[in-house]
C-alpha cells in the first residue's frame, strides 16, 4: 500500500500532489469545524437555554396573563391594545 502511494505521489503528472495537499487540508479544516462547532454548542448550551426561556416566559406573561387576574380585561390574544 505504501509503495502504491508513493507510486501515485512521485508520478509525472503536474499537479498529483498539489490535488492531494489541497485534499488533506480540506479535511482538517473540516474536522476542525466540526471540534470548534461541537465544543462551542457544549460551552454555551446553558446559556442558550436560559435566554430562550427568559423570552418565551417574557412573551408568555405579556400576552398570555394568569388566570383570576384582577387587572385583567380579558385580551388574551393582543387584539384590543
Amino acid at each position: 500500500m505504501l509503495k502504491f502511494l508513493k507510486k501515485r505521489i512521485y508520478n509525472d503528472e503536474t499537479g498529483a500532489i498539489d490535488k492531494i495537499l489541497v485534499t488533506l487540508l480540506l479535511i482538517i479544516v473540516a474536522v476542525g469545524g466540526v471540534i470548534g462547532l461541537s465544543t462551542w454548542t457544549a460551552n454555551n448550551e446553558d446559556m442558550l437555554e436560559k435566554q430562550a426561556l427568559a423570552e418565551i416566559e417574557a412573551i408568555l406573561e405579556k400576552d398570555v396573563p394568569a388566570a383570576g387576574d384582577p387587572d385583567d380585561p380579558g385580551n388574551h390574544f393582543g387584539q384590543f391594545k
